[in-house]
C-alpha cells in the first residue's frame, strides 16, 4: 500500500468515526427511570395524631402495590394525616394536615427536597402557571397560601371563606370551594392569580368541596349540603354549574336530601360526572353533563371513603378506610364499573394521584 492510500485510508476512517460519534452525541439525554416515575400513588391519612400517614405507590409494570414509600426512601415518617399529593413539574407536594406542613419530593426518586411549614390545617395544592402553587387551609380563619414551587417558599396569604378545600384554576382565575370545615360556609371565593386578590365571591349551596370542568368548558362544583349537627340544620347536596368567564349559576341539581357525598370527578371525555365517598353514600353514582338530573342507581354497589379518577385512562381508583384503625383497601375499576382488581395500602387511604 502507497503512503498517499494509507493515509487516505486513514483520514476515512477518522471521518467515519467522527461521524458516528458526532450522531450519537446528537440523540436528546434520555434520565433512566426513577423507581416511582410511572405509577399510581395511594393518600393514606393515617390515625390521627399518630404520625403515621403514609403514600402507597402501584407499579403497572409489575402490577404490585409498594407501602410507605416516603418512609423508605428517607428513613423518617411522613407525618400526621395526610390530606392530599399533587404532581407539580419533577416534585411531588404531600399536604399534611395535622402537621401543618407540605412535604416536597422528587416524585421520581421520593427523596426529600423540602419541607414548606407553617400551612394551618393545608388540605389542597393547585399548581399556576407561573411557577406559583395555591394551597388550601382551614386555619387562621380561611387561607389560600401561596408558595413559590421553584424555591418552596411561601410568598402571599389571602384570606377567602370558612374551610376552603379544593381548588380550580381557570386562565388567570382560582375558584376556591369553601366548605365551611369545622364551621358552615357556602361561598366560592375568586381570586385574580396576577396579583393574588379576592375578585368575587359566588354564593352556592352549603358545603361545597370540588370542581371539574366539563366538555363545554363550564365548571360543577360538588355541594355536599350538612347534617343536623349543623347550625343551619340539614341541607341538600347540590351539584352547581358555573360559567368560569360570567360567574353565573347557570344549572343547579338536586343529589340528596339527607347525604353528604364528598368527592366529585370526571370522565377523561369531560362528558360523564362521577360522586361519591363521604358520609351514608352507598356507592358511586353517575350524572351526564348533557343531561344532569338526580341520580338513582349506583354503578359501583359498595360505599367508600373516597376516590380518584384517572384522567389519562378513566380508571376509577376507590379507597375503603375499612375500621379507620388497621389498614386499609383500594379497588380499581374500569369507568363501566367492572372491578379489576383490590390491594392493601395504609391506614385510611382517601384517594390517589396520578
Amino acid at each position: 500500500m502507497s503512503k498517499k492510500v494509507f493515509i487516505f485510508s486513514l483520514l476515512a476512517l477518522f471521518i467515519s468515526v467522527f461521524s458516528s460519534c458526532e450522531k450519537e452525541t446528537d440523540k436528546p439525554y434520555s434520565p433512566p427511570l426513577g423507581r416511582y416515575e410511572s405509577g399510581v400513588f395511594i393518600i393514606n391519612e393515617g390515625n390521627y395524631n399518630q404520625g403515621n400517614g403514609s403514600i402507597s405507590f402501584y407499579s403497572p409494570a409489575t402490577n404490585s402495590m409498594n407501602q410507605n414509600i416516603f418512609q423508605t426512601e428517607n428513613n423518617r415518617s411522613l407525618g400526621d394525616v395526610v390530606q392530599s399529593m399533587s404532581i407539580i413539574g419533577d416534585y411531588g407536594f404531600i399536604a399534611v394536615n395535622n402537621s401543618n406542613k407540605i412535604e416536597v419530593v422528587n416524585y421520581k426518586t421520593f427523596l426529600e427536597q423540602a419541607v414548606i411549614n407553617d400551612l394551618p390545617m393545608v388540605r389542597y395544592i393547585q399548581e399556576s402557571y407561573n411557577d406559583k402553587a395555591y394551597v388550601s387551609c382551614w386555619g387562621d380563619e380561611g387561607q389560600i397560601k401561596v408558595i413559590d414551587t421553584k424555591n418552596f417558599s411561601l410568598s402571599a396569604s389571602i384570606a377567602v371563606g370558612n374551610g376552603p378545600e379544593g381548588m380550580f384554576l381557570e386562565g388567570d382565575k382560582l375558584f376556591v370551594a369553601n366548605s365551611g370545615g369545622l364551621l358552615v360556609d357556602n361561598t366560592i371565593s375568586v381570586i385574580n392569580v396576577t396579583n393574588n386578590t379576592l375578585m368575587e365571591t359566588i354564593e352556592v349551596a352549603y358545603s361545597p368541596k370540588k370542581f371539574v370542568k366539563d366538555t363545554h368548558g363550564m365548571l360543577w362544583v360538588l355541594c355536599s349540603g350538612t347534617g343536623s349537627w349543623s347550625s343551619v340544620g340539614v341541607q341538600p347536596s347540590k351539584l352547581m354549574q358555573i360559567d368560569p368567564v360570567t360567574f353565573d349559576i347557570l344549572q343547579e341539581i338536586t343529589l340528596f336530601e339527607d347525604l353528604q357525598p364528598s368527592n366529585i370527578a370526571i370522565d377523561k371525555t369531560g362528558t360523564i360526572m362521577v360522586i361519591g365517598g363521604g358520609l351514608g353514600l352507598d356507592g358511586l353514582y353517575k350524572v351526564s353533563v348533557n343531561y344532569p338530573q338526580m341520580p338513582v342507581d349506583v354503578f359501583v354497589n359498595k360505599p367508600f371513603y373516597g376516590f380518584s379518577v384517572d384522567p389519562n385512562s378513566s380508571e376509577i381508583w376507590a379507597a375503603d378506610a375499612g375500621d379507620f384503625t388497621n389498614k386499609g383497601n383500594v379497588t380499581r375499576y374500569s369507568f363501566l364499573g367492572e372491578l379489576f382488581e383490590e390491594y392493601e395500602v395504609g391506614i385510611i387511604p382517601n384517594g390517589a394521584a396520578f
